[in-house]
Parts: structure tokens; C-alpha cells; sequence
């Protein structure tokens, strides 16, 4: 494979990304390919919105819950405001308010998006299946479950 920019070979390398959280940073050490001519870096596309996954999902281990970080789940998940705010079932404007840091991020929403992510990241969308459940109009009265195998 050749550079991009000036056509050179491509070696192995890593690259440095810092995300900006709010008063928090980040680093994030990524797999690269570097020129040998030039010195540009590259990385693939699919891995910068893994980073965000990966990055969303460590957010209440690392106890960060700024509205940064909020908006930065939330867009990891490809989700937009109001489809966030359906989702947890609050109103839109609460949710810009979370973002904008007008008022603090409720901990267990953040939580919620940040399952979310951790579970898309291994391939499942249970808590997202789940959070669509619980917004559906038609819940139905009676319902069973059948535990004897």
C-alpha cells in the first residue's frame, strides 16, 4: 500500500489521539500505518468510531459524567437528541441541557448509553432492545413466562 500524500511505502506504526472531555483527556493509542517517505499517519475509518464505542463504554469506570461525555456516547451510538431523549424518556431539551452542561447529566442515563455501547462493541443490542421496549405505546396486559424448560 502506498501514502496517500506522496505516494511512499507504509509501514507499521501507532498513532496518538486525545479526546477532550470536558476538564478530562484522554488518550487513545490506535493502530497505524505510517509513511516512510513523509511521516503521515493513517488509520482506518472503522476504527475511529470504534474509539468512540470503546470510549463510551469505559465512561462510569473512569467516573466521567460531563455533558461532553454525554454527547459523545450518544453520537458513538449514531443516536440524535431526540432519539436519545425517547429513548430515555425524557424530554429533548433536557438532553441539550446534559450537552451543554446547563444542568448536571443524570448519572444513570449516562450509564444507560454507555451499556449501550460496551454491549455493541461485543456484538449485542440487548439494553438498546430493552430502552425500545419500554418506549413502545402497546404494552400488553397480560404476558407469561414459562420457567419449567
Amino acid at each position: 500500500t502506498r501514502c496517500a500524500m506522496c505516494g511512499g511505502s507504509l509501514g507499521g506504526g501507532r498513532a496518538v489521539e486525545e479526546i477532550r472531555l470536558g476538564e478530562h483527556r484522554i488518550e487513545v493509542i490506535l493502530p497505524a500505518r505510517r509513511c516512510l517517505a513523509c511521516g503521515a499517519t493513517f488509520t482506518d475509518g472503522g476504527t475511529a468510531l470504534r474509539v468512540d464505542l470503546e470510549v463510551a463504554a469505559r465512561l462510569p469506570e473512569w467516573g466521567i459524567a460531563c455533558g461532553a461525555a454525554f454527547r459523545l456516547a450518544r453520537k458513538a451510538l449514531g443516536l440524535r437528541g431526540a432519539d436519545a431523549a425517547a429513548l430515555l424518556d425524557v424530554d429533548a431539551a433536557t438532553i441539550s441541557r446534559w450537552e451543554t452542561g446547563k444542568v448536571p447529566v443524570d448519572r444513570a442515563a449516562l450509564a444507560a448509553l454507555s451499556a449501550v455501547a460496551a454491549e455493541r462493541l461485543g456484538g449485542s443490542e440487548a439494553t438498546l432492545d430493552r430502552l425500545r421496549g419500554l418506549q413502545s405505546a402497546s404494552v400488553r396486559k397480560r404476558l407469561r413466562l414459562d420457567l419449567t424448560g
